[in-house]
């Protein structure tokens, strides 16, 4: 087992995930989810309370008996930069891992400010890059997971189908 594992696999763990609200690839969430809660007990989920990624881990929380808890947007107190200041209070909540999927510009201002204050297991998952899963730990030194040809539909935000290929491997990265 490598080091991140050892770290996480005998602890249950508080893991806060992220994403788009136009990103819909609920096999590919799920997939994600299923892979750390078997390496690393999920004891709880920390969300935001949007469509897409939030709804879709809010669901499948909900089928595996796991406690969410939600983060939401307070925009009358906060306006325009409501949901900045929610991913500031999610990010002070000092979660054991944090998955970003893809989203905008407020997820990636959420990887560099996870990363700028230290947090040491973060997991970004981007189907179309080469490697589409990294994890950023100690401040980019860690372990990559490779998404291979394991071929499930997804549903895509305007209700068609899209074959991706999602099994994770993980590769040491050294």
């Amino acid at each position: 087992r490598n080091q991140r594992q050892q770290a996480t696999s005998d602890q249950q763990m508080r893991v806060a995930v992220c994403g788009g609200k136009e990103f819909m690839a609920k096999y590919l969430i799920g997939s994600v989810l299923l892979s750390l809660h078997r390496n690393s007990h999920i004891s709880e989920l920390l969300i935001g309370n949007c469509r897409g990624v939030d709804a879709i881990v809010a669901k499948w929380a909900e089928r595996t008996g796991i406690p969410v808890s939600y983060y939401n947007s307070d925009w009358l107190a906060y306006g325009a930069d409501a949901d900045d200041v929610r991913n500031q209070i999610l990010l002070a909540e000092c979660p054991d891992i944090i998955v970003l999927f893809p989203g905008g510009k407020r997820t990636h201002d959420l990887l560099n400010k996870a990363i700028a204050a230290g947090h040491q297991h973060i997991l970004r998952v981007d189907p179309t890059r080469k490697k589409p899963a990294r994890w950023y730990q100690n401040h980019n030194t860690a372990f990559t997971q490779q998404v291979t040809d394991n071929q499930e539909k997804t549903e895509q935000a305007d209700g068609t189908q899209a074959d991706d290929q999602m099994r994770f491997e993980e590769v040491n990265d050294d």
